[in-house]
């Protein structure tokens, strides 16, 4: 069943290279990003995409953050999952997954780091351009 799992993964991929004309290296991050749930769902033994559960997938999603990930990386990873989803809604007709995907993380936006008292103060002795 692993096989077939992954053909749909890679017919989902050459459809964003064809139809979507993603680049190269986005392509090569989702095939890692992919693979990262099919030896999730192996581990688990799950042998069908369709088979993702509510609580399959917050565990998913713990081991994804337990193995030192960075939040981008995550979201990235979270994009090509729920996009294959998608790609398998739409070609196979079955939405009872995208339920499941609805209200994941999204990237966390960055807080701007803060400048010091010293560089506020240079900034503020700048001279003054007309």
């Amino acid at each position: 069943m692993r096989d077939h799992m992954q053909e749909l993964m890679d017919d989902y991929l050459m459809v964003l290279q064809v139809e979507s004309g993603c680049a190269a290296n986005t392509l090569v991050a989702y095939r890692r990003d992919l693979r990262k749930l099919l030896d999730f769902f192996q581990q688990e033994g799950v042998t069908d995409l369709q088979s993702l559960t509510k609580p399959l997938w917050i565990q998913f999603l713990g081991s994804l953050k337990a193995s030192g990930l960075s939040s981008s990386s995550i979201a990235r990873c979270l994009a090509a999952i729920r996009g294959l989803y998608k790609h398998l809604a739409m070609s196979q007709g079955s939405r009872v997954i995208e339920g499941i995907l609805k209200g994941t993380p999204k990237q966390w936006a960055q807080l701007p780091k803060l400048l010091s008292e010293a560089e506020i103060l240079r900034l503020l002795n700048l001279p003054v351009r007309d």
